[in-house]
């Protein structure tokens, strides 16, 4: 009877030990202030919208940068004999 209540005793803290860790690596990740956020409303709002405005932003500084290169390439492309070939014949398609 003894040995049974040491072994339940002995389970019993190896699970108190285990749950102890994983809150600890709970409160690592934060999970707290997600949970928080979740339930206030205005600052999940507020959040996603300059989240929205961030991406957005981002999206029209890649896309110029990208146009902008693509611009010089074709620059240095038209240079050439097949690169003015090719060029024209971009230009009479996109009209």
């Amino acid at each position: 009877m003894l040995k049974e209540i040491k072994e339940e005793e002995l389970a019993r803290s190896k699970w108190l030990a285990a749950a102890e860790r994983m809150t600890e690596r709970l409160e690592r990740t934060g999970i707290t202030q997600y949970v928080e956020l979740q339930f206030d409303l205005k600052r999940m709002l507020w959040r996603s919208f300059l989240s929205g405005i961030a991406r957005g932003l981002g999206y029209v500084i890649g896309f110029t940068v990208l146009g902008a290169f693509l611009l010089v390439v074709l620059r240095k492309l038209a240079e050439t004999p097949l690169g003015q070939s090719i060029v024209g014949w971009l230009a009479n398609w996109l009209q």
